[in-house]
């Protein structure tokens, strides 16, 4: 299974390297950048020598690129249509996540062309949305419990080893 996420179309370097890192952390090997992916190294943590990047020019030739590539979009939007993250049994195949950004939301073109819509329940607060980085960490998590940590053998990283407390 070959994971991947979306970004470029994030406005804040900031939520870029969060969902960059959690990616990586969570088994993901595959970035796909809407424009330019210079500006995205700085916010990464280095997470990006880990990880396949690769450039669009606009969303209608990512879209094409992952259908022909049997990649599904599984975009994550608070809309009525959308399963509940907690319902989702099983992840489509080469997902390749999808989160809004910070004042849009999912481009429409995106969700039109989305194989699995998402939404992270929410219930307690004032707030109707979370932060784009916030909410792609918990879809991620929630991919990794389900499908990755079941088959993989978790690995223990050397910069984990030398950055643990004891």
């Amino acid at each position: 299974m070959k994971a991947g996420i979306l970004i470029g179309h994030i406005k804040n370097k900031g939520n870029e390297g969060a969902i960059i890192r959690s990616a990586e952390a969570f088994g993901c090997s595959l970035v796909f950048v809407i424009g330019n992916k210079e500006k995205i190294y700085n916010s990464s943590e280095g997470c990006d020598r880990h990880m396949t990047f690769l450039e669009f020019k606009d969303y209608n030739e990512f879209i094409g690129y992952a259908k022909s590539n049997n990649h599904k979009l599984v975009c994550i939007e608070n809309l009525n249509k959308s399963v509940g993250i907690d319902d989702i049994e099983k992840y489509p195949v080469n997902p390749i996540f999808i989160t809004g950004n910070e004042s849009l939301g999912v481009p429409e073109e995106l969700l039109k062309n989305s194989d699995l819509l998402i939404k992270i329940p929410q219930g307690l607060g004032y707030a109707n949305c979370l932060n784009t980085g916030v909410a792609m960490g918990i879809v991620l998590h929630d991919f990794f419990r389900k499908e990755i940590n079941k088959k993989v053998e978790l690995w223990e990283s050397p910069y984990r080893k030398r950055h643990t407390k004891k």
